[in-house]
């Protein structure tokens, strides 16, 4: 997984050298290779992290855990979607009570 922080890091230096251009097609493009990369590698780390967590659980290998954690994570998408949805509400809920506030 180590490359693919090497990867998010090259993209955001060519992100840093298209802001200095006019060529806002480059700049799009990269802040858009940007985004997909970092994304992945976020959902990367927390399938790993989930497998990790199974091997410790279930005493299986780490391939075993992995299958298991994305079988998990496919029969639990309604779940994940609505959890992400409350959360996202509670936390508009909560900024807005502190613009409110101050």
């Amino acid at each position: 997984a180590e490359y693919m922080g090497w990867i998010v890091g090259i993209i955001g230096w060519v992100l840093d050298k298209a802001e200095e251009t006019d060529n806002k097609f480059l700049l799009y493009l990269t802040k858009c290779c940007h985004c997909l990369f970092d994304c992945f590698f976020r959902f990367i780390r927390f399938m790993v992290i989930g497998a990790y967590t199974q091997c410790a659980i279930q005493g299986t290998n780490f391939l075993e855990s992995g299958r298991n954690n994305v079988q998990l994570f496919v029969r639990n998408t309604e779940v994940f979607s609505i959890v992400s949805i409350v959360g996202t509400g509670f936390l508009s809920l909560v900024q807005a009570v502190i613009v409110v506030i101050s």
